[in-house]
């Protein structure tokens, strides 16, 4: 399973992200956990909900894509981007 879904759409001199968030456990005996990708949307000038999000980077695609995933990984590895849901 995913814990973060990215859509990029390469519009003219930007690229337009949509984050998307699907609850996960660490392990079978903890509670649902979801990582809140307005953070990452807000790193980047953008916002949104704790698991659906967006932004838009002024960026070459390929480039643009390179931040993304790395701020997703960041935000993955970083506790303080997860939050308890029932």
């Amino acid at each position: 399973t995913s814990r973060i879904t990215v859509l990029l759409k390469q519009r003219k001199e930007e690229v337009r992200v949509s984050f998307r968030s699907s609850s996960f456990r660490e392990s079978d005996n903890e509670q649902l956990e979801v990582v809140d990708v307005s953070k990452i949307a807000k790193q980047f000038g953008g916002g949104g909900h704790i698991s659906a999000a967006g932004c838009s980077v002024k960026k070459p695609l390929e480039e643009a894509q390179a931040l993304i995933i790395q701020a997703c990984i960041n935000a993955i590895d970083d506790k303080s981007f997860r939050k308890k849901v029932s």
